[in-house]
């Protein structure tokens, strides 16, 4: 039994950094990335049995991920291995960032394997792609759309499926919007969904049977805007589990997001988990 199963990308993180940035930084120039990865590593830390679905290249790099990963205790029986370098993402911190080789995970997983991984799992998150037809989700399934919004294969139908949750950017939902053709709030009447729309500096807005409801976030200044997604994705997937209301969920996602954001990487280490998980228990024991 897996507790959860994410879909999404394995990268490196190529940091580019000042001579000051990196005297300061507590993490090296290049660091462990990609959406995917990102999600399976803290869901792991935070102590769940995870299994990832990801491409990864067959390359040095590829091999010393793989088995970072399995070090962590992630199943990568259903990680692919390509003829290609890993990906890439070069970061400038408080600019910009860009993907070098842009490799997307779901594409080279057949339906068949995706339903071996699945199998067994009580949750499951896909991050910038969505399932194909035939496949059965687990109760309990995720949504990141991201780069999905842009890819040619992507099929609008993926927005009304049985999600528990979709997470999606200011910018993003724009994107959304236009490809389902309705607005988000409309969108929300449809599904039985939790549309949680992200912004850097701005509240978040969570969206459910039409009706809107914000949740403040504490402002912070942030190394670079990148990796809070999927902190936030995945400490709310994590609360829920836990059995904590979505509300609660998102105040934990907001505490992942703010840890990540603030460092020269784009996962948390065991120390930074460790107060995610404090705040768990202190948010049990207050009910």
């Amino acid at each position: 039994m897996t507790d959860f199963v994410v879909v999404g990308r394995i990268a490196i993180d190529e940091w580019v950094l000042s001579d000051r940035e990196l005297q300061s930084a507590r993490t090296p120039a290049d660091t462990y990335g990609g959406s995917g990865a990102n999600m399976a590593t803290l869901l792991a830390r935070l102590g769940m049995n995870v299994g990832l679905v990801a491409r990864i290249g067959h390359d040095d790099v590829g091999l010393h991920y793989r088995e970072r990963l399995i070090d962590m205790g992630i199943n990568v029986d259903y990680l692919q291995t390509g003829y290609h370098r890993t990906a890439v993402c070069r970061i400038l911190p408080g600019v910009a960032y860009e993907w070098l080789d842009d490799v997307i995970a779901f594409p080279s997983v057949t339906a068949s394997d995706l339903a071996g991984a699945l199998g067994g799992a009580e949750v499951a998150i896909f991050s910038d792609c969505a399932p194909g037809q035939g496949v059965s989700l687990p109760q309990s399934s995720y949504w990141i759309p991201q780069l999905w919004l842009r890819s040619p294969l992507r099929e609008p139908g993926a927005a009304m499926l049985n999600w528990r949750a979709v997470f999606v950017n200011s910018s993003e939902r724009d994107e959304l919007e236009t490809l389902m053709g309705i607005s988000l709030a409309e969108l929300s009447k449809k599904s039985n969904a939790i549309w949680v729309v992200t912004d850097e500096a701005e509240d978040t807005v969570c969206w459910q049977s039409g009706i809107p409801s914000r949740h403040a976030v504490d402002p912070v200044n942030p190394a670079v805007a990148l990796g809070g997604g999927d902190a936030l994705a995945a400490a709310f997937a994590f609360a829920c589990y836990e059995g904590l209301c979505t509300e609660t969920a998102i105040k934990l996602g907001h505490m992942a997001a703010r840890k990540v954001v603030q460092r020269v990487a784009c996962q948390l280490e065991q120390e930074h988990v460790d107060e995610l998980l404090s705040s768990v228990l202190a948010m049990k024991e207050r009910g």
